[in-house]
Formats: C-alpha cells, sequence, structure tokens
C-alpha cells in the first residue's frame, strides 16, 4: 500500500481525468446511454418529439460540456440543448403541479 501511494500514476487516474481523456470506448458508452435515455423520455412523452438521434450532438464532448462555437455542430447542438431543457421544464412543472395540486 505505501508503495502504490507513492506512484503518481494512480493519483491521474480519477475520474474526472478519465472523462477529460474521452477514450473512444468511454465516449460510444456516453453515446449508448444518451440514445437510451432518449429513447426512454421519447416513449413516456410524445408531447416532446424526443428524438434517439439528437445524441450526436454531444458525441464530442458529452452533453453538458461546451462546443466550440465554430464546431460544425454547435447551431444543431444549442437547437436541441434548448428542446431538451424546455421539455424537461415542461415536465418537471407538470410533476410538481401534480404533487402540490
Amino acid at each position: 500500500m505505501a508503495a502504490a501511494a507513492k506512484d503518481p500514476r494512480p493519483k491521474r487516474r480519477t475520474l474526472t481525468n478519465l472523462y477529460n481523456e474521452r477514450p473512444t470506448w468511454l465516449a460510444l458508452a456516453h453515446e449508448r446511454l444518451d440514445r437510451a435515455v432518449l429513447a426512454a423520455y421519447c416513449a413516456i412523452d410524445p408531447q416532446g418529439e424526443w428524438a434517439e438521434d439528437w445524441s450526436a450532438v454531444w458525441k464530442d464532448t458529452g452533453a453538458g460540456q461546451p462546443l466550440p462555437e465554430d464546431h460544425d455542430l454547435a447551431p444543431t447542438r444549442k437547437e436541441i440543448d434548448q428542446k431538451v431543457l424546455a421539455n424537461l421544464l415542461r415536465l418537471n412543472l407538470a410533476r410538481a403541479k401534480e404533487q402540490h395540486g
């Protein structure tokens, strides 16, 4: 244990560093997860017009991470991010209304 504590390599093996490195296997796992989440929203919220292929705009950086303004997907990403946020707000307001009458 003492030798492992002195080894600098494990200190760099944090989840944050792994996420920021975006190895291919992790990016693919995130894309599959994003598609699955979008598919679930498609199934329960037809009003939101959710689409699994929206996940393509998050492929390079992940959802919630900045995308350079000059990136080809930047305009589409802004549009999809706004749709997602509007849908989530609508769903949360409806749920709050149900809970609090």
